[in-house]
């Protein structure tokens, strides 16, 4: 998650919700204030998968068209909600395994699956 604030308040907020939920934190620049146990889950510069933002309209806008001029897939910008934080929902990726049967090589009849 490449973390975008304001302040340095916004920026404590997207990194603890970026490493909460298991991603690097993508950063400018190293904060001093990183305790260097995290250190290593934070990279400084280079791709992420989604931008969490705090900012105004017109930093928002100088982002999105910056992302819009980038190369790659679309990636997502986050703003906190009312509440002040980020939609752990949003920050997680869901992986799963699923296995299914094609009855319908049987005739629909799942019945003769099991000849």
């Amino acid at each position: 998650m490449r973390c975008v604030a304001r302040d340095e308040a916004g920026l404590r907020l997207q990194v603890v919700a970026a490493l909460s939920t298991g991603n690097a934190a993508v950063l400018d620049a190293p904060p001093a204030w990183l305790p260097p146990a995290l250190a290593a889950r934070v990279r400084v510069g280079g791709p992420a998968d989604a931008v969490l933002f705090d900012g105004d309209g017109a930093a928002l806008l100088a982002l999105l068209r910056e992302l819009a001029a980038g190369e790659g897939p679309i990636c997502p910008v986050l703003r906190p909600g009312a509440d002040g934080l980020y939609p752990p929902d949003m920050l997680l990726a869901e992986r799963s395994t699923s296995t299914s049967t094609n009855t319908a090589a049987a005739g629909g009849n799942a019945a003769l699956m099991s000849l």
